[in-house]
């Protein structure tokens, strides 16, 4: 029970893919049996599904789900990946977001960073050894672990809110129906209770009469 957590991410990720250009070629890799299940019924390409993410979701069910889609980047398989998911706000509220994972730039890089923090330009120009190339190599990886796992992470606390919210509203609901049926019981007891009350009374008189 998770209120309208999943229809929405559906709703907004099926959004995105219509205003994004070349849309009419795309294909889903999914996380969670939901999403899955939705895309595969109306006969979307499904490339890649994860199911059974744990409630408190590891970095190491992180780094499968990296290492399979960067597989799948490198043999040329889609040209770019975006990470479609629920930002968590508060309780009540979350956002739909849709990073760039693949391939990482610095337009990326920096439209992330600017989700949480207001970052300005580099311009110093630095040393780094060994190499670029072998820093990249390492860091790169790992940055895409991250941005995946954040996003779980998030997507994660937005659908436990939800199915709270979604709960309370079910418990408050059920309440409310348990006092409603609960005064039409006392009401319909008082009512038998006064009928017997009555008929008794009538007896008696009919009794005392004779």
């Amino acid at each position: 029970m998770v209120g309208s957590y999943n229809s929405n991410v559906i709703r907004e990720t099926n959004q995105f893919i219509e205003n994004h250009s070349g849309s009419n070629d795309y294909q889903i890799l999914a996380v969670g049996g939901t999403g899955s299940d939705f895309y595969r019924k109306r006969g979307t390409n499904v490339a890649y599904e994860y199911r059974g993410v744990s409630d408190v979701p590891t970095f190491n069910e992180v780094r499968q789900i990296v290492k399979m889609v960067t597989t799948m980047y490198n043999k040329g398989e889609f040209d770019e990946l975006y990470v479609c998911y629920e930002h968590f706000v508060n309780r009540l509220i979350s956002r739909f977001r849709a990073e760039k994972m693949l391939p990482i730039d610095d337009e990326a890089i920096q439209s992330q960073a600017s989700q949480d923090i207001k970052v300005k330009p580099m311009t110093a120009e630095y040393d780094v050894e060994p190499s670029e190339k072998e820093v990249l190599n390492v860091v790169l990886p790992q940055y895409s672990e991250s941005l995946v796992y954040g996003a779980i992470l998030d997507a994660k606390t937005s659908e436990h809110a939800s199915s709270s919210t979604a709960m309370k509203s079910a418990s408050d609901n059920a309440d409310d129906l348990i006092s409603s049926l609960e005064l039409q019981y006392n009401r319909a007891r008082q009512a038998a209770i006064t009928t017997e009350i009555t008929e008794i009374t009538g007896g008696q008189e009919a009794l005392s009469q004779q």
